[in-house]
């Protein structure tokens, strides 16, 4: 009987899988991928079967919304999204009471555990700019900076913990899902259709990327480009600065994709408000990366529409932030593999904090205190690199050899 029961739970799961890499772009599929990723780890994985099929109802009701883009095609979505909701039993009424109360508790923990971290990595920073620093404002800037920071990491520990102690682990990762398939679910409405997204990306390609080809020539170069099977990116990271320079080292690493077009460079794919930089200025450096991937032109068009998309709810704004950013959970690395599930790659292997580039006191203390809190581990969709492999090579580049430079890519990533 197990056996039987097995045996239709893989066959859910596989149909699930292939509906997704089917589903026109949308960051749904990195939810449901994150659900089904979430199961699949579970011990007895079978058991949440009926939750399976409803995600799989629902994302064949957004295939038909996004190919029909109808009140009623939204409506069926709607229905099919309820249904799961209601399946997860994450939005009852004790499931309400009780979260309501953790997040109380996490309020006050958060500021309690800000309040006693601040002085301590103040005065860390404090004796680091005696020792270490020549000037007067270095040795003001390290307890200013520890500060922030201690009552920073404070708050981040304290919301969590209430989640921590009183959720299972699969239930944190369901109603973080949930929480997310409820905002996506209604940001539908508001969203262009998909075919208004493409004309868009299509003229920033023209303009930007064959700006120098004829007027009477660039269509046909526009589509020699989508009919292309060797387009290239690189997902690549560097150190992060979040609050100051002097920081690199300590906060992990911002993720983004950088690929060109027509042997052009211009903005790369990331989470955050992105700017140009003078062709004049240096090249950032870049700590990890992995192998390039080859790609279809129209795959890498699809990336370039989910960016586009992405974009109007993942700029760095204070709104936005509180909306749905969550450090080690839903950040730029996160953003990264949005990208990557959404048009059916798998996802990137490269790691927040890497032992060769960071700080001891980054791997040793804050990187294992973000894992332990955070909703979703790092390798959640790993699963997925088998899944959603199409024979390309992205294996992790050896960081230790890494080029300091990328030499033509003439951009400065948010947050560095």
């Amino acid at each position: 009987m197990r056996n039987e029961i097995e045996i239709e739970f893989t066959s859910v799961k596989l149909e699930l899988i292939e509906n997704l890499k089917s589903l026109p772009k949308t960051e749904l599929s990195y939810y449901i991928a994150l659900l089904l990723a979430s199961i699949e780890n579970e011990s007895t994985p079978e058991i949440h079967m009926p939750m399976l099929t409803k995600a799989n109802l629902m994302v064949n009701k957004l295939s038909e919304f996004y190919k029909n883009n109808t009140e009623d095609s939204l409506s069926h979505v709607t229905d099919a999204m309820n249904d799961l909701i209601t399946e997860s039993k994450m939005r009852t009424i004790s499931q309400a009471i009780k979260k309501i109360i953790m997040q109380i508790v996490g309020c006050i923990l958060a500021l309690s555990i800000g309040i006693l971290l601040s002085p301590i990595v103040l005065i860390a920073g404090l004796i680091g700019g005696i020792l270490f620093s020549k000037f007067i404002i270095g040795k003001l800037e390290g307890p200013l900076l520890g500060f922030i920071v201690g009552f920073f990491i404070g708050v981040i520990i304290g919301t969590r913990i209430p989640n921590k102690l009183f959720q299972s682990e699969f239930d944190n990762k369901l109603d973080f899902v949930i929480k997310n398939i409820e905002r996506v679910g209604g940001e539908l409405t508001n969203k262009k259709s998909h075919d208004e997204y493409e004309q868009e990306t299509k003229q920033y390609i023209i303009d930007n990327f064959f700006s120098d080809v004829d007027a009477a020539d660039k269509l046909a170069a526009y589509e020699k480009f989508i009919a292309s099977d060797d387009q290239k990116f690189q997902i690549c990271t560097k150190t992060a600065g979040h609050f100051s320079k002097s920081l690199k080292g300590y906060l992990g690493h911002h993720a983004f994709i950088r690929f060109s077009i027509n042997g052009i460079s211009h903005i790369p794919i990331e989470f955050g408000d992105r700017q140009v930089v003078d062709a004049g200025r240096s090249n950032p450096h870049v700590d990890q990366s992995e192998k390039e991937r080859t790609v279809t032109g129209q795959k890498l068009f699809d990336m370039l529409v989910m960016d586009r998309i992405l974009q109007e709810t993942h700029r760095a704004t204070f709104s936005n932030c509180v909306k749905f950013y969550e450090i080690g959970s839903d950040d730029c690395r996160t953003y990264v593999d949005k990208i990557l599930i959404a048009t059916g790659q798998p996802p990137t292997e490269i790691r927040r904090f890497n032992a060769q580039n960071d700080k001891f006191i980054a791997t040793s203390i804050i990187a294992p205190l973000f894992r332990f809190f955070n909703t979703t581990r790092e390798n959640e969709l790993d699963c997925f690199i088998e899944h959603f492999k199409d024979g390309n090579s992205h294996d992790l580049a050896n960081n230790s050899r890494l080029p300091n430079r990328i030499e033509s890519f003439a951009y400065q990533p948010q947050g560095a």
